[in-house]
């Protein structure tokens, strides 16, 4: 138990508005959210109750249920009204009022003068390079996708790159690639704009670097996916 709520305790500390929302919002958030909020809190006063197998007395039925929302309670005043020290150095004390109606007044005690275990490191945040640092565009999923399609089999018309990239609208698809060939992206190898034939877009060396770096960055594009 004292693990679990430390731990929790911690992440609440890295991600304060994320903390807010688990334990202020979700309670007037709709009857949805309510009821997982419920039964969140229900399934941890159960796990608080198994305490009862090691209490010398039998506390009440809804001790547990008391306990939590107590716990709740401040940590959520806490967040209300944040503290320099973080949530974290929390954990005796509500692991005294934890232990106290199941283990007895002693272990409540120790529970307060137990050594707090050193803070975790914030792991180190991978950084990745702006892709399109250079190039005057916006990233878009639209423009991965199509980015995407050339790169999986070159030399498509404007039409199959739409069908790939959910882009249903022709002249929607024509302006993007229109754009990403000014960019210096793709380069037309068709000769659509000569003899009415389709057009046939690769990607230029710059636009495979930007392309492989993205999916690198983001994962492999799925087409079927839409904004």
């Amino acid at each position: 138990m004292r693990a679990g709520l430390l731990a929790l305790l911690e992440f609440f500390d890295r991600e304060p508005r994320l903390a807010r929302l688990c334990i202020i919002h979700s309670a007037v958030a709709g009857s949805a959210a309510s009821e997982f909020r419920a039964q969140t809190l229900s399934r941890l006063a159960a796990v608080i109750d198994e305490g009862r197998t090691s209490a010398r007395r039998q506390p009440s039925p809804v001790t547990a249920e008391g306990v939590v929302g107590g716990v709740l309670t401040i940590v959520q005043s806490r967040l209300l009204q944040p503290h320099p020290e973080g949530l974290s150095v929390l954990v005796n004390p509500l692991m005294g009022i934890i232990a106290l109606p199941y283990l007895g007044s002693s272990a409540a005690e120790m529970e307060l003068t137990r050594p707090l275990p050193a803070p975790v490191a914030p792991r180190a945040q991978m950084v990745i390079p702006d892709p399109l640092e250079g190039v005057n565009m916006r990233l878009t999923y639209r423009t991965m996708s199509v980015l995407s399609a050339i790169a999986a089999q070159p030399r498509l018309s404007n039409r199959d790159i739409g069908i790939r990239a959910g882009v249903a609208d022709q002249g929607q698809i024509s302006k993007l690639l229109g754009r990403l060939a000014q960019l210096e992206l793709i380069v037309n190898r068709g000769k659509g704009q000569t003899s009415g034939a389709s057009n046939a877009w690769e990607l230029t060396a710059k636009g495979r670097k930007i392309e492989r770096t993205l999916r690198r960055a983001s994962g492999t594009l799925d087409p079927a996916r839409r904004d």
